[in-house]
């Protein structure tokens, strides 16, 4: 479920600002990628993310914003193919290359955090994936506010990994008590 959202911000990031006006060949290897992914034909998508890659590189240089995208992309797919290894070496070479084009507090950023961390999740590296959700909500509460949809979400995600571990969540005492005690009383 995780992996699903993030592939649709990863989408939205990336279409059609990063491929409008670039060659036919990139749009088309985007494209057949999207649709494959979408429906989850992971084997079969893999060469087309394979191809954007390389085409993303020729056309933009390889720390492009736009190559962090497609190198993101490509974890994704060898993630749903159970290619952690791989997974786990693009989402962290698209987090350097959206680090050097963006700057560290960038939303961008944050995504490709919590990408990373819902990964190490999945493979029950929890004490990996912490900090690595902590700094993806830190950057979305700085930039957009404590009552942010995106805020929630990354509550959500770190919730879910305390929730894997069966531990009594921290966010529970901290984070989220002011906010959750507010939503409580609103809503009655």
């Amino acid at each position: 479920m995780r992996i699903s959202a993030i592939a649709i911000v990863v989408a939205l990031f990336l279409w059609p600002a990063a491929v409008f006006g670039q060659s036919p060949e990139l749009t088309d290897a985007f494209g057949s990628y999207e649709e494959l992914y979408d429906q989850r034909r992971y084997h079969e998508a893999l060469p087309f993310a394979e191809k954007a890659l390389e085409l993303g590189i020729r056309e933009f240089g390889a720390n492009h914003l736009h190559v962090g995208a497609f190198l993101n992309n490509l974890a994704l797919v060898h993630a749903g193919l159970g290619h952690y290894a791989d997974a786990e070496l693009f989402h962290k070479r698209a987090l350097t290359v959206n680090e050097h084009a963006l700057g560290p507090g960038h939303l961008n950023i944050a995504t490709s955090l919590d990408s990373l961390a819902s990964l190490y999740q999945d493979q029950g590296r929890y004490a990996e994936a912490e900090p690595l959700y902590e700094r993806a909500l830190e950057i979305w509460e700085k930039a957009l506010g404590p009552d942010h949809p995106d805020v929630a979400l990354g509550l959500n995600n770190l919730a879910g990994l305390y929730d894997d571990q069966k531990c009594v969540s921290p966010l529970i005492r901290t984070k989220t008590s002011s906010r959750c005690q507010r939503q409580f009383e609103y809503g009655r």
